[in-house]
């Protein structure tokens, strides 16, 4: 019944549907006021949902009557049949019953897997029932998080339902790319290291020469130090930046390599 608390002034059925083109005029009114027809008979359901949602689920019995309504209502167009579906599924979940929330969440996808609110809702029910893996839900939830503006239920609600699930995915694949990139550096360092300390080494220990025509190499061999210390800082500065990522930057990478 919380979920029901959250929902927000937005209004799914407001959105309107583009329909396919169809070829010639007649076929394409038709089609039009079709669809404006399964909007309406739609919104209707949708804003009696919406003002009378706690009498609705105030008993099972009441609640069962509606779903049963909304099952049974004659659409034609996809795009609104994946809206009722989601309806149904919004209402299962409600009253628990998840298994056939689930389903309906499907069929909502199956009709309109553009719209990112029955992703999300349907990769809370997946990490519910545990139909995927943790990764492929998290990947799901921050794609369409990202897309969501407005929804049913309020982005606050997906949040809180997958941010657990986020975040442990997120965090493995923050561990294992500050690994590779540790590991990175320090096989880089086995190089550079070295061939400081003994670049130091001979400029530290360098004898001048004391003769009129002697070469002095002292200056050439700092020099070399420098090019050689702003290498190694190129190198420091990259490890750096591999792995010093706010949260949102490591869930973008984490989106990124999926």
């Amino acid at each position: 019944m919380g979920t029901l608390s959250q929902l927000s002034s937005s209004d799914l059925g407001n959105k309107e549907p583009k329909g396919k083109k169809l070829v010639g005029s007649i076929h394409s009114g038709m089609a039009n006021e079709v669809q404006r027809n399964d909007e309406r008979v739609f919104q209707e359901y949708l804003d009696y949902f919406k003002q009378n949602k706690d009498d609705i689920f105030s008993n099972k019995d009441k609640a069962e009557n509606f779903i049963s309504e909304l099952s049974n209502v004659k659409i034609t167009s996809s795009k609104i049949k994946a809206k009722v579906y989601f309806l149904i599924s919004v209402c299962y979940y409600a009253v628990e019953e998840t298994s056939l929330s689930y389903d309906y969440a499907i069929k909502a996808v199956n009709n309109d897997s553009t719209e990112s609110e029955f992703n999300l809702l349907l990769a809370v029910l997946e990490n519910k029932l545990k139909t995927d893996t943790s990764s492929s839900i998290a990947i799901k939830a921050l794609i369409n998080l990202k897309g969501l503006y407005f929804s049913l239920l309020g982005k606050t609600f997906y949040e809180n339902e997958l941010r657990n699930t986020i975040d442990g995915e997120v965090a493995k694949f923050k561990s294992v790319k500050v690994s590779e990139a540790r590991n990175s550096f320090f096989l880089k360092s086995l190089f550079w290291v070295p061939v400081l300390i003994f670049t130091l080494f001979k400029y530290v220990n360098y004898v001048e020469p004391s003769g009129w025509f002697s070469f002095n190499w002292k200056p050439f061999i700092f020099m070399i130090l420098l090019v050689l210390g702003g290498c190694y800082l190129i190198v420091i500065n990259y490890f750096i930046k591999q792995v010093n990522h706010s949260s949102e930057e490591w869930e973008e990478l984490f989106i990124n390599e999926h």
